[in-house]
């Protein structure tokens, strides 16, 4: 059947992927990827950093993630989360490409890290999918591809969008580029393009 994962203390996961299908991974220490990582869990909660930066490995999550750690790094790698993703504090996120294919609720400041660049997939109407929902900043030093104006909506709760300038338009995938603006002006952007 569908066994749950514990562990308490740090874990270095080196075989390329851990599932427990319906059942919960929880990593209580530092987490070490030795190499690209698949988890699949219903949800995967790491209480501590994650990192797979010195061999550049990859992280994919198939289900949903608590990070709770305050970072995971994969260097020149990429991160991808197939659920709904929340943070429990400030969060970095470093990689090549950070994807999401659901809701993300970020409490605290989102910084996704240099040379990285932001993914959200298309949301379903009335879905809320592709939701991205911040406690504090978001800082991006990398590019960002939202979903169309049904889901893929960056909402700035008590901060500011904080990243490279360039000009409001469409993406290679058809989705919105975000500029630099404070979240009034991110709101009339919404509203213009509905």
């Amino acid at each position: 059947g569908n066994r749950s994962l514990e562990v308490v203390g740090n874990t270095a996961i080196n075989g390329g992927s851990i599932h427990t299908g319906t059942a919960t991974q929880t990593y209580r220490g530092t987490v070490t990827l030795g190499a690209n990582t698949t988890l699949t869990a219903s949800t995967v909660t790491f209480s501590d950093s994650v990192s797979g930066a010195a061999g550049n490995r990859s992280l994919e999550v198939v289900g949903n993630t608590a990070i709770n750690g305050g970072s995971v790094t994969t260097g020149t790698a990429a991160q991808i989360y197939r659920g709904t993703v929340t943070t429990g504090t400030s969060t970095t996120l470093t990689a090549s490409e950070v994807s999401f294919t659901n809701t993300v609720s970020a409490t605290g400041n989102l910084t996704i890290d240099a040379g990285s660049a932001l993914y959200m997939d298309y949301g379903s109407p009335g879905t809320g999918v592709g939701l991205l929902t911040v406690g504090g900043n978001v800082v991006l030093n990398g590019n960002l591809s939202l979903g169309n104006q049904v889901g893929g909506d960056l909402i700035p709760r008590n901060g500011h969008f904080i990243g490279r300038r360039e000009p409001f338009g469409a993406s290679s995938d058809g989705g919105k580029k975000v500029p630099q603006e404070d979240t009034a002006a991110l709101r009339r952007r919404r509203e213009e393009n509905q």
